[in-house]
């Protein structure tokens, strides 16, 4: 098998990998099963994930959570911890920071400042 066959191989994994985690980027997601889901063991899965994306799966798994946090506080009057449960994030703190992180203002600036320009 040529390099070029494998090298092609791990952007289908990631790929598939990329599309289960857009379905599935709001429940308790875990590393494990999403290379489960693509045939690959975790450190494999892993290590080709992160040379592809160029991030690990936990951060392109947080950017996922909280892309789908930011559509919710824009569009919804739903309470901010609930969002951030419904987002996939174990708890409110957590997701305060890596939205925090990521965004670079908190959840209740991002939808104070979202409907300032409406």
């Amino acid at each position: 098998e040529s390099l070029g066959n494998k090298q092609l191989d791990s952007y289908k994994y990631v790929a598939r990998a990329r599309m289960y985690i857009a379905e599935n980027c709001t429940t308790q997601l875990t590393l494990v099963e999403v290379a489960k889901e693509v045939s690959l063991t975790p450190s494999y899965f892993s290590r080709i994930f992160s040379e592809i994306n160029g991030r690990s799966f936990v951060e392109y798994l947080a950017e996922k959570r909280v892309e789908h946090a930011k559509k919710m506080l824009i569009s919804t009057d739903v309470s901010i911890t609930d969002i951030a449960f419904s987002s996939g994030f174990g708890s409110f703190s957590s997701f305060s920071r890596v939205f925090l992180r990521q965004v670079g203002v908190t959840p209740r600036e991002f939808r104070k400042l979202s409907r300032n320009f409406d």
